[in-house]
């Protein structure tokens, strides 16, 4: 329950898929959204900007719950340590869209392919991968993107926000995590399409009811 969209599933009556490329990870994310199966549909892949196999950097000795696993070219630490990898299947946004269209996953939901209200990206610092180097998005674009910038530096966050801005988004604004100090701190951005009903306060009524789909 603590990975990026469960509330959403949760509490807004949210449809759509949730990715996840280790095994473990994975058959830990399906055992929380049992309860609002077939409405959410786990896929055992990670999300970058190509299609295939790769390795995945296994760190959940200083993440137990897997939070920073991360795609790799490496099995060794800067130490020279060997780390261990597990092989994952990497699709793009291209196939990820591919899949919103098979509708009878999401429970008959049959406006899933037309319509995709928020794109969650959490891939632990490889953000850029996705929203920068990977091709625009599918139609139909997602009319909200809520990403994780924590992990990034200045000069990648800049050519993020000059992607989707290119693209047509606008920043509605920065989100606030506290931290264990009880201080906040900036954790994610939230960008809408112009235009649409997604740039407008993601606090109104209207937000709060789970408008999201995917």
């Amino acid at each position: 329950p603590h990975e990026a969209i469960f509330e959403y599933a949760a509490n807004c009556s949210w449809r759509g898929l949730a990715f996840e490329p280790v095994a473990a990870t994975f058959d830990l994310l399906c055992r929380n959204y049992e309860p609002w199966r077939p409405h959410v549909r786990p896929v055992q892949a990670a999300v970058s900007n190509f299609n295939g196999p790769a390795q995945m950097a296994l760190v959940n000795s200083y993440c137990p719950r897997g939070e920073c696993n991360r795609l790799t070219q490496r099995n060794t630490t800067r130490t020279g340590k060997l780390m261990p990898t597990e092989q994952v299947e990497v699709v793009t946004l291209a196939r990820v869209w591919e899949e919103l269209r098979r509708v009878q996953f999401l429970g008959g939901c049959k406006r899933c392919a037309q319509r995709v209200d928020v794109l969650v990206v959490d891939v632990e610092g490889q953000e850029e991968q996705v929203l920068y180097h990977g091709a625009p998005f599918p139609h139909p674009p997602p009319r909200l993107v809520l990403y994780e910038d924590k992990h990034l530096k200045a000069s990648q966050k800049e050519r993020i926000a000059g992607r989707l801005h290119s693209q047509g988004y606008t920043l509605i604004r920065q989100v606030l995590h506290p931290a264990r100090n009880g201080a906040m701190h900036n954790g994610d951005v939230l960008y809408g399409l112009n235009g649409s009903w997604a740039v407008r306060d993601s606090s109104s009524p209207s937000a709060r009811r789970g408008e999201a789909r995917a």
